[in-house]
Parts: C-alpha cells; structure tokens; sequence
C-alpha cells in the first residue's frame, strides 16, 4: 500500500507525533477506549505500527476507539481509510470531512 499523504497510515503518524505519543501510548489509549465500552481491543504498539505502515487497516470498533485515542474526529479515520468515498458521504459531517480533505491540497 501507498503512504500517500491523505492515506491511513500518515494521518495516524502525523496525529501521533504531533501529539508526541508513542506507539505503545496509542495502543494503550484505544486499548482503555475499548474497555470504556465493555469490549477489549488487542492493539499493541506493532498493530499501530502496522496501521502507520498501511499493511492493515483498523476494524470500524478499531477505528472508533483510534479516534478516541488520538482525539481527532472518526470521520477523518473513516474516509482516510477509504471506507466511503467522499462522493458516498452519508452524514453531512462527513460530507464535511470528505470536502476539506478533498479540498487540502496534496
């Protein structure tokens, strides 16, 4: 896969250290998020790193709770994820996030 700048991988990298968290700090957050909703997550700092890298991408419960970690909207995750194509956005938040990333130049 490509680490292209509006792919997956870079938004969860840039986020990351812009935030100066490790990737075991991420880990440990979506881990916590998961618990806040009675579920478990089996992230450790290799899945982040294999999230970053684009070798895979998070699961839509992964995805909720890496928002959560990362404290940046899930729409961004989801369409950097490629999940819905910015012309299928279903929510006008989305809509909205689907636009202004749209719209970033590359």
């Amino acid at each position: 896969m490509t680490d292209s700048p509006e792919s997956l991988g870079a938004l969860i990298r840039e986020t990351r250290t812009r935030r100066s968290l490790s990737l075991g700090d991420v880990a440990f957050r979506v881990r916590r998020a998961a618990v806040r909703e009675g579920r478990a997550s089996g992230a450790t700092r290799h899945t982040v790193w294999k999230w970053e890298a684009g070798l895979t991408i998070p699961r839509q419960d992964s995805l909720r709770w890496l928002a959560e970690a990362l404290d940046v909207p899930v729409e961004a995750l989801v369409v950097a994820a490629g999940r819905w194509r910015p012309d299928e956005a279903r929510t006008p938040r989305l809509r909205a996030v689907a636009e202004q990333q749209r719209a970033t130049p590359r």
